[in-house]
């Protein structure tokens, strides 16, 4: 009986000691939340394709998602209704978050239940949670794309009473809007393509660091969302090297400018125009073409995050059988590995892919794996 008792004492002062932590944090002005820990580059749109291939796609091409990486790799596409372009992407916290509340819905009861709750918040303070939905339809031919493209970007971190970065930091982040591309052989100088692209943006942020007395204030969503609309453009070029330059592989290097203007999702923050440089190699194999490629994004490091290299280095490859029908890929993004497929059945395909995204301020600091499917429906 002591010793049930000394456990129940022990309970009550655990728990008496985090609400007090937490009153003292919330009456003391000195732990305004001020520091941002979610650093990453949001973009309008990342296509499964190069999310598999590790994100280097600024010289790939024959793809309608060149237009949100190098409207000039806009060429030899086949005619392409994309009546559904669907993809759902969600991190690992996400699904262990998931898993770990259906265990504790289905095992768990009274104080047990308390107690397991109190521990699963426990146990995900400092984890990201992310989750993402976009939609990119669309219409390609030849070297033109029109589409209509809209997603919607969530991610959440909570973090231990006393930190600088409140209680919860939360951002998400709505994209919506049209894109037309398009590339164009340049007679002048051969192996030369220029393209560009026009997209127009509407976008709604919320995006703050909660207090505990903003939660229990309940403050109108509407003072913490910010609304714009903006018109950018992208401009490219692609040349074909030389036969011979590069082994006798067929080889491309490309440069992009994208999002000129920038696009600003908050008061303070947008998404700068950013300068790329990539390379390809489609060297004949006994699988067919296969596909490698290496990009560096940000030449410039207009993103103000950081000023690591190596978070800009992106590297991949992709090769495919039975017609290009089954396609798989792998790659190393800002130094994870990524990987992926994608089945092509004519009128439906579906790709997955396996990423993993630099949330800190350098390479290696804060990994966020990532899973996403992409559905697609059309001709």
């Amino acid at each position: 009986m002591r010793m049930i008792n000394m456990v129940a004492r022990g309970e009550v002062m655990r728990k008496l000691l985090i609400f007090t932590i937490a009153i003292l944090w919330v009456s003391g002005e000195a732990f305004a939340a001020k520091t941002k820990t979610i650093l990453n580059y949001p973009t309008p749109y990342s296509g499964t394709r190069a999310l598999g291939m590790g994100n280097a796609f600024a010289a790939v091409g024959r793809d309608p998602d060149g237009a949100f990486y190098n409207p000039a790799t806009l060429y030899e596409m086949d005619f392409n209704i994309g009546l559904i372009e669907a993809q759902v992407e969600v991190n690992q916290n996400s699904i262990d978050l998931i898993q770990d509340v259906m265990d504790l819905t289905q095992n768990s009861t009274g104080q047990d239940s308390t107690d397991a709750a109190m521990n699963l918040v426990e146990t995900n303070m400092g984890k990201l949670i992310h989750a993402r939905v976009t939609d990119y339809s669309r219409l390609a031919w030849k070297s033109f794309v029109i589409g209509a493209f809209g997603g919607v970007n969530v991610d959440t971190r909570l973090h231990y009473p006393l930190s600088s970065s409140g209680i919860m930091e939360a951002r998400a982040i709505t994209m919506a809007g049209g894109v037309v591309g398009g590339s164009r052989a340049i007679e002048a100088v051969e192996g030369l393509r220029l393209g560009m692209s026009v997209k127009q943006i509407a976008t709604f942020t919320l995006q703050h660091s909660f207090k505990l007395a903003d939660v229990m204030d309940q403050p109108n969503p509407d003072d913490l969302m910010y609304q714009g609309q903006t018109l950018v453009f992208d401009i490219g070029g692609l040349y074909n090297i030389t036969q011979g330059k590069l082994g006798g592989w067929n080889s491309q290097a490309g440069l992009s400018f994208m999002n000129i203007g920038g696009i600003q999702y908050t008061e303070e923050d947008t998404i700068p125009m950013t300068v790329n440089l990539g390379l390809s190699m489609r060297p004949e194999t006994f699988l067919g073409e296969t596909i490698f490629a290496v990009d560096i994004h940000d030449l410039f490091f207009a993103y103000p995050q950081d000023s690591s290299l190596w978070k800009r280095v992106h590297m991949g490859m992709e090769f495919g059988v039975l017609g290009r029908h089954l396609l798989f890929r792998a790659g190393l993004s800002q130094g994870f590995p990524t990987a992926g497929f994608a089945l092509d059945l004519w009128i439906f395909k579906v790709g997955y892919a396996y990423s993993a995204e630099e949330m800190g301020a350098y390479a290696g600091q804060a990994k966020d794996s990532r899973h996403t499917i992409h559905l697609s429906a059309g001709w």
